[in-house]
This record gives structure tokens, sequence and C-alpha cells, in this order.
């Protein structure tokens, strides 16, 4: 079993022990109860801050037709939850039956098989959808289909900074989340400041997602670029975090120079899980642990 498959299966492993899974669902239900609290008190200002953000984005099909913008929104949701699923039901199999260099080409194939496949019943049913939705569009308590977009958003960026925080919380006590799941001591190498890198990715991250948000209405689009949005905002964290246990700054800079498809490979299997509320607190996690267990196996092949 090559490193990237051995990586990935144990960090499934992992991330169900009881006691992992008991610290990482507490913890993340304590930063979504935060999140919400914040979004319930200052509702207000980030719904007409969203609201002005949308009024500079030039997207006029998508404020015209109610109908068409609720139909993209569901069919995102669709297709991530299918996806999801399938990834993490099948994830043992999954990465038994490819390869590391295939890896990426079959997870994306599954990914094409259910985008085009929900394409197909959305095509299919075009008219009744619409005109179911259409009706529904009236029950909605929206004076105009700008001020729906700005809940969404708002809802949109609420969810990012969640996404954010719990990777700044699991990259802060990454030593004893890693310690915690594979139940031995370890130490830290480099001394690199690992969240001062996750933080300046997560600013980048939310700087980036507000000019992309009105490409989550694109079907087939909105599936890659929220995928390698999150694939991006983890895989550097992962790569310090886990790395400094095993080597020194400059070591770690190698490895992700040299290291880069299975870095990039393992945060893009991390990021499936922000797909699905409640297994995204997961996410932060298994990459934290597949990165362990890849420069770990990485470690014993070169020995």
């Amino acid at each position: 079993m090559n490193e990237i498959i051995y990586a990935l299966v144990e960090s499934f492993k992992t991330i169900t022990k009881w006691d992992v899974s008991k610290y990482a669902f507490a913890t993340g239900m304590i930063l979504m109860l935060f999140w919400a609290i914040i979004g319930y008190v200052i509702w207000p200002q980030l719904f007409s801050l969203t609201a002005y953000i949308l009024e500079l984005i030039p997207f006029t099909l998508i404020k015209s037709n109610g109908a068409w913008m609720l139909s993209s929104l569901i069919y995102i949701q669709v297709v991530f939850v299918t996806f999801a699923f399938i990834i993490i039901i099948f994830s043992t199999k999954i990465v038994k039956d490819s390869t590391q260099k295939k890896y990426p080409l079959y997870i994306f194939s599954i990914a094409f098989l259910v985008i085009f496949f929900w394409l197909f019943v959305w095509y299919a049913n075009y008219s009744a959808i619409y005109n179911a939705l259409t009706k529904l569009l009236l029950w909605l308590p929206f004076e105009t289909i700008e001020k729906a977009l700005s809940y969404i958003f708002a809802i949109y960026l609420l969810y990012s900074l969640f996404v954010v925080s719990l990777l700044l919380f699991v990259s802060l006590f990454s030593k004893r989340i890693i310690k915690k799941g594979i139940g031995s001591d370890i130490k830290n190498i480099s001394k690199k400041r690992i969240v001062t890198c996750t933080l300046k990715d997560s600013i980048i991250f939310l700087a980036i997602s507000i000019p992309l948000f009105p490409l989550l209405f694109i079907p087939v689009i909105n599936f890659f670029v929220q995928l390698i949005v999150w694939t991006w905002l983890g895989k550097d964290t992962f790569t310090f975090d886990a790395g400094s246990l095993f080597y020194n700054k400059d070591e770690v800079n190698n490895i992700k120079q040299n290291h880069k498809k299975a870095i990039w490979t393992i945060s893009l299997v991390a990021s499936f899980f922000n797909f699905i509320p409640i297994l995204n607190i997961f996410g932060p996690y298994f990459g934290e642990f597949a990165m362990y267990y890849y420069l770990e196996a990485y470690e014993d092949k070169i020995k």
C-alpha cells in the first residue's frame, strides 16, 4: 500500500475513534454556536454589507431570475451532498481501488459523473422544476431577489468564517490533536509559526470568496470553484502542522515543494467534508491526521 492510500485510510480510521470524534464534535459545535451568536448579533450590519457588495458585482441574469437562482442553489446542494456521501461512505474502497497517481483522476471522475447525472435530471425536468420554484418564490419572505441573495451571501460568509476558525483552532492545537489520534507522544522539530501561515491563508481565502460568490450559482463551475478554494486553504496548514513534527523549517519547505501531488490530494479529500453540515467539523482533523500518516510512511520508506 503506497503512502497516500495508507494516509487516507488511517486518517479515516483515526477520526472515527471515540476520543477523537467526541473532541472534534464538541469543539466544532462550540465554534458553530459562537458564529451563530455572532451572526445573530451583527445580522443587520452583515446583511447591509452583503447587499452593498452584491450591488458592486455585475450578475444581472441571476438577479433578474429568482427561479433560476433558487434552482441553481438546490442543484449545488444536491451535487455536494451526493458527491460527499459517495466519497465518505465508499472512502475505503475508493482509496484501495485507486493508485496514488490515479487517485485525483479517480475522484474527479466520480465528481463529473455526479454533476452530469444531476444535470441530466435537471434538464429532463426543467419545466417542472422551474414552475414549482416560481410558485415557491411567492412564499419566501423577501421583497426582491436582491434581498434573497444578500441573505444567502450573509449565511455564506458566516459559514466561511466558521470553516476558517475551525481550521485555525485545529492548527493551533495540532500537536495535541495528533497526539490524541495516534495515542503516543510527539514533539515539534520545527519552530516555524504555523498559525501565522494559516491566518494569512485564511485572510486571502475570505478575500477571494467575495468576488467568487456569483460563480456558486453556475452549475458545474460552482462545484469546482468551491472545491479548489477550500483545498487551497488547507494544504499549507496541514503540511506545516504535520511537517513540523518530522522536519525543521527548511526541510518542511522542501517537502512542500517536492510532494505537491500528495499534499493537494490530502487537502482535496479533507475539503469534501465541508459539503455536508456536521460532518464538516471533521474536515481539518482528517487533513491533519492524513498528512501526519503520509509523512510517517514516507519517513519509514526512506530509512
